[in-house]
């Protein structure tokens, strides 16, 4: 993997999200961001693209500005396609609008209103190391499992705000096998 994390970010949120970019790279995270990764004359659509299938977790920095930004959803979109955590950073005092409530309904948001101070980026640092499965977590115990890591910050048995449906086979009377579909929405 070419970076663990990748940023998202409105234009306007650029000075955060290189705030957040620096602090976590100083703390050896390897991160990507389009003001500075996009190379000059290459399709920024389709570097967005290969960013997101390249990293662990997105990290968005969420804003009024990111909060109306369709390129914003389209990222959403392609990291929910391909599995890949998303970890809110709220910067301002909004609620998600449409479908940015569709996509981070279920997330668990760190709140950084009036911009990320050195406590909550320590918060963001243990909590995306538990993601990336480096060094210990929090605690100060061993880092979770693969497993358990896709469950941080979202409930489980929901990917970023859908339901997961579950199929299982029952034995059902007359001794015969019939198949169950349920919502799983558990902690």
């Amino acid at each position: 993997m070419a970076h663990e994390i990748m940023i998202s970010y409105s234009l306007q949120d650029a000075p955060i999200a290189e705030r957040v970019r620096t602090y976590l790279e100083d703390n050896g995270f390897s991160c990507w961001t389009a003001g500075r990764d996009v190379l000059e004359g290459e399709d920024f659509r389709a570097a967005i693209a290969r960013a997101i299938q390249g990293c662990r977790v997105m990290v968005l920095v969420f804003s009024s500005a990111a909060n109306t930004s369709r390129q914003i959803i389209r990222e959403l979109k392609l990291a929910d396609d391909a599995n890949r955590a998303v970890v809110p950073l709220r910067i301002e005092k909004i609620v998600a609008a449409g479908n940015f409530a569709y996509f981070l309904g279920a997330a668990q948001w760190v709140e950084a209103i009036g911009g990320p101070n050195t406590e909550l980026l320590q918060r963001l640092d243990a909590a995306l190391r538990r993601y990336v499965g480096r060094g210990e977590n929090a605690t100060g115990g061993p880092s979770p499992s693969r497993c358990q890591r896709r469950q941080i910050g979202r409930v489980r048995g929901t990917v970023l705000g859908r339901r997961r449906l579950n199929r299982r086979k029952r034995k059902v009377s007359g001794g015969g096998y019939g198949l169950v579909t349920h919502i799983s929405l558990w902690d």
